[in-house]
């Protein structure tokens, strides 16, 4: 896998920005369809759970810099 060796000779701001536009980028990716498949669901429910899901990414990759 091409990964770990990009993020172990990139600069940090360029494996920040690698590891947090992809995942942001596949959010939005399923946020869309999800209005369409889940209609019912109020639009404070979808952002409380985009919020939540957008802070958990950014955690999990903080944590995942400190570990190396």
């Amino acid at each position: 896998q091409w990964t770990p060796d990009v993020y172990e000779g990139s600069p940090t701001p360029v494996v920040a920005f690698l590891s947090v536009a992809s995942k942001i980028a596949g959010l939005a990716l399923l946020a869309r369809p999800s209005n369409i498949v889940f209609p019912f669901l109020s639009n404070q429910w979808h952002f409380i759970l985009e919020i939540l899901a957008i802070c958990s990414m950014i955690l999990g990759n903080l944590v995942a810099i400190t570990q190396t």
